[in-house]
């Protein structure tokens, strides 16, 4: 009780042990298939933290965080036609089911970024397993896409960086708030 007797806004009794988070590294900071696959033992074993929703089956959507893999990325962009350039981004777009609407997004992202000086190069699509989707995940689940972009030659990687996250800011604010980008 605070001084009035009222009680106050804060109450010992809100807090709870945070779940929800692992951190799986190698000290030597070296790339290793093995800590990828702790990584996502660990994450199929955390739907205690409620990330499952009420059909029992369906999740929201967790995953895991790793350094860019360069040379991987490289290889899926040749397996899609598309050459890289020595410095480029690569991002996973989550588009609207509607082709035509996830279309219209595409272009709106592909014109923000040649407005920030960077270089769309090319489109993939990412293969989606189904089968462990839930029927709501089902119902919600949108197309994804991974993009490849070309940063300006004559910028720095700072410059770069900022030119991808004004480039995504404004494609999201043009996209209405109730779609999937």
């Amino acid at each position: 009780m605070t001084q009035s007797n009222k009680p106050a806004l804060y109450d010992p009794s809100f807090e709870h042990d945070s779940c929800g988070f692992g951190l799986i590294a190698s000290i030597r900071g070296e790339a290793s298939a093995w800590i990828v696959d702790q990584a996502f033992a660990a994450l199929c074993k955390m739907s205690h933290r409620g990330g499952v929703n009420a059909d029992g089956v369906t999740g929201d959507g967790c995953g895991i965080l790793f350094y860019r893999p360069d040379a991987w990325l490289r290889a899926l962009a040749r397996d899609a036609g598309i050459a890289l350039p020595a410095r480029f981004a690569s991002g996973l777009v989550f588009l609207d089911a509607d082709a035509i609407v996830a279309n219209q997004a595409q272009e709106t992202l592909e014109r923000t970024l040649r407005a920030e000086g960077t270089q769309p190069l090319g489109w993939r699509d990412v293969p989606v397993a189904d089968a462990p989707c839930g029927p709501l995940g089902m119902q919600s689940r949108p197309r994804i896409r991974q993009i490849f972009v070309a940063a300006d030659p004559a910028g720095s990687d700072a410059d770069f960086e900022r030119a991808l996250f004004r480039a995504r800011r404004r494609a999201q604010h043009t996209r209405a708030p109730d779609r999937t980008f």
